[in-house]
């Protein structure tokens, strides 16, 4: 499997959307895939339904159901596909689970790569996404100095490749088409 982890606004979404779709990877964005496990959940919070489940199943509760949610849609799809990608900022403890628990149907070695980008654009990005007006300082203490930012950050010293995304929109295109290669080298 193809895991591409990286901070909040750094490109996981595009590399997902105008790389990886049109690789025929299978792709799971955790985000999405795990408010579409809430929705179908009979819970009005999501906090609430993250901490009653973690009462009943452990820390890893969103993982579990992440890794039961992909076996089940993996399983139902066509075989069009050539590889599994998961998108996501996990931490590396629940990368790992997701890794360990998750086996690739189109036996493609893992890969993980780590999308990085200066404060700056991760900032900018994020004020036009969240409608929101941070400085960069607010955004570093705000959200890179989230213990869940800190823990992604953590992945990066275990990637297997790490993709510098500065805005430059071509050069970022580029260096994800040859992750890809590499990817279906191995």
């Amino acid at each position: 499997m193809l895991f591409i982890t990286g901070l909040h606004c750094s490109g996981k979404t595009v590399a997902k959307n105008l790389i990886l779709k049109k690789n025929n990877f299978f792709c799971f964005d955790l985000g999405p895939c795990l408010r579409n496990i809430f929705k179908k959940s009979s819970k009005k919070s999501f906090k609430k339904w993250i901490k009653k489940g973690e009462s009943v199943y452990g820390d890893q509760f969103t993982d579990k159901v992440l890794v039961k949610y992909i076996k089940e849609k993996i399983k139902k799809a066509e075989s069009k596909h050539k590889g599994v990608a998961i998108i996501g900022n996990r931490s590396f403890q629940g990368l790992k689970y997701i890794q360990n628990n998750l086996a690739d149907p189109y036996g493609q070695d893992d890969l993980i790569v780590y999308i990085e980008a200066p404060d700056q654009v991760l900032q900018k990005r994020w004020n036009k996404r969240e409608n929101t007006n941070l400085t960069v300082k607010e955004f570093r203490n705000k959200i890179l100095n989230s213990k869940s930012e800190k823990d992604i950050k953590n992945i990066k010293e275990r990637a297997d490749k790490i993709i510098q995304n500065n805005c430059e929109f071509k050069k970022f295109k580029e260096k994800m088409k040859v992750v890809v290669k590499d990817y279906f080298r191995n």
